[in-house]
């Protein structure tokens, strides 16, 4: 009796560690945010570089924002107000391996493009553009251009918020550009790293709408199988 007791003992108390694996901590926050167990209804107030376990629920409030760092060195932001469950979050991030591969890939056809220019290839689409009759101070001309090379040395400096920015204005100006495959693999490289799924699924459906071929959308599908 006393032996089935200890073993009892033994796989209760490892369940509860099982439960309870740290699986990150906190390194951006701004705005209040809050987590709580599965199963609980106690809320209790996050602050920063505090500690992220598996059986967390995550609460953001109003324009709360918030980053993860994953124990495997990855990035989770979040910024939309509502309570998710770690355990999903960390399930939406695809490994390093992938993320590595991919920006690898990009790396060597960005070298091996000698062409890899951005202007004057596609401009905006004019039926994109609502330019009022009684404005006569914008002209087509002074539409910015974005340039590729910029929003890739961005990126591969890990400049996310201005990579993001020229990227995306990239492929809407040129979404036939063999070079905007490669934008829409940094953004899936950048917007998979923020958790922001619903841009991934966005771009991976652009990628399939405009390069049906692309390894970038090959590697990303069987990443995550």
């Amino acid at each position: 009796m006393k032996t089935k007791l200890h073993f009892l003992i033994i796989i209760f108390l490892a369940n509860i560690l099982f439960a309870q694996q740290e699986v990150g901590k906190v390194t951006f926050l701004l705005g209040d945010a809050q987590y709580s167990k599965e199963g609980s209804n106690q809320w209790t107030k996050i602050k920063i570089n505090e500690k992220i376990f598996s059986d967390y629920l995550i609460k953001l409030i109003d324009d709360a924002e918030m980053e993860i760092k994953w124990n495997d060195g990855e990035v989770t932001e979040l910024a939309t107000a509502g309570v998710k469950k770690v355990s999903d979050l960390k399930k939406n991030v695809v490994g390093g391996d992938w993320l590595n591969k991919v920006k690898n890939q990009i790396k060597v056809i960005v070298t091996n493009k000698k062409d890899a220019q951005t202007k004057g290839v596609a401009g905006v689409r004019r039926d994109e553009v609502n330019i009022s009759k009684q404005d006569t101070s914008l002209y087509w001309q002074d539409i910015e251009e974005a340039d590729f090379n910029e929003g890739y040395t961005a990126f591969e400096n890990n400049d996310t918020t201005k990579a993001v920015k020229i990227l995306e204005l990239y492929v809407k100006q040129n979404p036939s550009n063999p070079n905007a495959e490669l934008a829409h693999g940094c953004l899936l490289v950048i917007y998979n790293q923020q958790n922001k799924q619903d841009k991934v699924a966005e771009h991976i459906k652009s990628l399939k709408s405009d390069f049906p071929a692309s390894s970038i959308i090959a590697s990303f599908e069987e990443a995550k199988k």
